[in-house]
């Protein structure tokens, strides 16, 4: 990965940060949009909108629902957790 294609949110950024560029950035690979992922997690587009903006403290049922479908791994989530996230940016 090069630098103009990469996210980069560093260790210090808070935990909800690293996690709404981590959905964000799996969404926009995907090619969908907030509510295809809201209807694929049978969430709103509120939800979705407030887990990408890291400015509200998500249900963890919701959370692991949304990782899931956007096919977060083990790895992923260790690096939302306690480190550095970076992710591919969409072209």
């Amino acid at each position: 990965m090069d630098a103009e294609s990469t996210i980069v949110v560093n260790d210090d950024a808070p935990t909800l940060k690293r996690l709404a560029a981590l959905i964000k950035s799996r969404r926009e690979r995907k090619g969908w949009s907030q509510q295809n992922l809201a209807d694929f997690t049978k969430t709103s587009r509120d939800v979705i909108k407030h887990l990408e903006a890291g400015n509200k403290d998500p249900r963890a049922s919701v959370v692991f629902q949304v990782l899931a479908v956007l096919d977060c791994s083990e790895q992923d989530i260790k690096r939302v957790m306690f480190g550095q996230v970076v992710a591919k940016r969409v072209p």
